[in-house]
């Protein structure tokens, strides 16, 4: 496939993180969702799209695990950074209560991230997703009645969920 002249490839669903910071940086770039970082990779060398977006650093957890060597390994060239803002809530398909819930849906670092908010709910099971935008828009589009999915607002806004929980995160600043 032939590169289309300023696009992006990024992880996960609309809106997940990684799509918040392509559109940051690339303003008016055609976005194109990814599977995986080895994806965004490949859709860089085979000129699917112009540029990648992929998570290097989490403040909280450290080097995103292989991405800095992903990268050296592909020979691509880093071009910038952005630092962006991560706030988690917790969603679900209607208002209610955090004890009604049976599942959450969520990237492992998120549902890491939220584990001191979900520690007084021992029932509850955890599901990890590809990104937290993709967490929500399974739990939407399946009608999963009794889960929930940590993810940002503009993901919990795009998919039509209710937010239940704001500012879930281990370390809200």
């Amino acid at each position: 496939m032939l590169q289309k002249e300023n696009t992006i490839s990024y992880l996960g669903a609309d809106f997940s993180y990684h799509h918040l910071a392509a559109m940051h940086y690339f303003e008016d770039a055609q976005c194109i969702s990814a599977k995986s970082f080895d994806t965004i990779i490949s859709n860089v060398q085979d000129s699917v799209s112009e540029f990648g977006v992929i998570a290097i650093d989490n403040t909280l957890a450290g080097a995103v695990t292989g991405n800095l060597e992903r990268v050296i390994k592909s020979g691509l060239t880093i071009y910038g950074e952005i630092y962006l803002q991560i706030n988690f809530h917790l969603a679900a398909i209607k208002k209610m209560e955090v004890n009604e819930l049976m599942e959450i849906y969520s990237h492992h670092m998120a549902i890491k991230e939220t584990h001191d908010f979900f520690s007084g709910y021992q029932h509850l099971k955890f599901i990890e997703t590809v990104s937290t935008a993709g967490a929500v828009k399974k739990v939407a589009e399946e009608k999963l009645l009794h889960a929930g999915a940590i993810g940002n607002s503009r993901a919990i806004e795009h998919y039509g969920m209710h937010i239940i929980a704001y500012n879930i995160d281990n370390h809200p600043d």
